[in-house]
């Protein structure tokens, strides 16, 4: 005991962490939580309701950024502890494009992205939790169909009609535009930009990709709901314009390259984690074989490449390669794909509508859930 009779502090590591919990709000719990990382903080929130208060701030940022990481497990972890968390929109996170995801719940994240994966499991866990007898706050079922009007006000459908329009716009305009400029360019200018690609020159081709790349990255990231369709309608006038690429025989293969390449691969590296994911794995053996979606980046067949963007790479997605059916972005399937457009936009189109399918399905588990847990009053005749 010390002379003026005040207790000596405990150095233990047990003891450094309760005096952390017995000073709450003071700026040192603050910085307690930051120098976690995020399975050590998931693991301190539950230890106590001190825990829980000061680490509630970093946990809401985790979550969000898990979700439009596309990392499910963790996503999972939280919510399993902390369910409220998805009710809560104060968080911001920057998702893989670098596009900044903020005024946003989890759940809203996770439905703006299409990942319909990451909705289903958030809903699994919700529903076990009921299973087991612990009381959340609100109905899973009915939260999800609240947040899902939230996004879509006038609904799915409209909303996808908009989005077609918007595509269709792009698709007339400044793909158009792109394949005249590619057409016009000398096999010098064409030959420098798969060469190096994100270089500058002064070629009216260089200039017309990095006007794209900027013009469709502030599309992208300004829009609040993916638009899928950006995509799609490149796959299709790539396959409709594939006989007009201009010169001969190896002329015309290089010009489709920086098409597919460039245009459709740079449209790609703004896709969300989940659509990524989708690539990386084979959206065909999703759409065909009824895979689940695997939350891995690296390609099936082509290991030690990722679809994913990865600032100032220029020799990754959107510059080098592209993915297309089967997961495998370089020099094998990259004929194979280019041959086969077709199939292409016909999957990624039936990958789409499975997507809204599948999100249409939570609006009726909606209206199952009512009917099953309405009631009616007992008439009562007053004579």
């Amino acid at each position: 005991m010390p002379k003026n009779g005040t207790k000596s502090a405990d150095t233990t590591p047990e003891g450094r962490v309760n005096l952390i919990l017995a000073n709450e709000g003071v700026f040192t719990t603050i910085l307690f939580a930051e120098y976690l990382d995020a399975r050590s903080l998931l693991e301190f929130s539950v230890t106590c309701r001190a825990a829980k208060n000061i680490s509630s701030k970093t946990m809401k940022k985790n979550l969000l950024t898990a979700v439009v990481s596309g990392n499910e497990d963790l996503a999972r972890k939280i919510v399993k502890f902390h369910p409220e968390l998805l009710r809560d929109a104060s968080a911001s996170a920057t998702d893989l494009s670098g596009k900044e995801i903020k005024n946003l719940t989890p759940l809203q994240a996770a439905i703006c992205a299409g990942d319909i994966d990451m909705v289903q499991m958030i809903k699994e866990v919700l529903l076990q939790k009921l299973h087991r007898g612990i009381k959340l706050s609100f109905v899973p079922t009915l939260e999800i169909q609240r947040q899902l009007t939230t996004i879509y006000p006038e609904g799915i459908d409209a909303n996808e009609t908009a989005q077609m329009s918007t595509a269709q716009a792009f698709k007339t305009s400044t793909l158009v535009t792109i394949l005249n400029t590619i057409n016009a360019a000398t096999d010098l200018q064409v030959a420098f930009e798969l060469d190096t690609p994100g270089q500058h020159t002064d070629s009216p081709l260089n200039a017309s990709l990095h006007n794209f790349r900027a013009q469709f990255a502030a599309t992208a990231n300004q829009e609040q709901i993916f638009n899928p369709f950006y995509l799609l309608k490149a796959f299709e006038f790539y396959d409709e314009q594939f006989d007009n690429f201009n010169g001969n025989a190896n002329e015309q293969w290089n010009r489709r390259f920086i098409f597919w390449c460039q245009i459709i691969g740079y449209i790609q590296r703004h896709l969300p984690a989940c659509y990524l994911q989708a690539f990386a794995q084979g959206i065909y053996y999703i759409n065909e074989n009824d895979e689940k979606l695997k939350r891995d980046f690296e390609f099936k067949f082509d290991k030690g490449f990722h679809m994913r963007a990865i600032a100032g790479d220029l020799n990754k997605l959107g510059y080098k390669y592209a993915a297309g059916l089967r997961a495998a972005p370089r020099e094998a399937s990259r004929v194979y794909i280019v041959r086969r457009p077709r199939a292409v936009t016909r999957a990624f189109s039936k990958f789409i509508a499975n997507k809204k399918i599948r999100l249409g399905d939570f609006t009726q588990q909606e209206s199952q859930w009512r009917q099953l847990h309405s009631y009616r009053p007992t008439r009562c005749v007053i004579t």
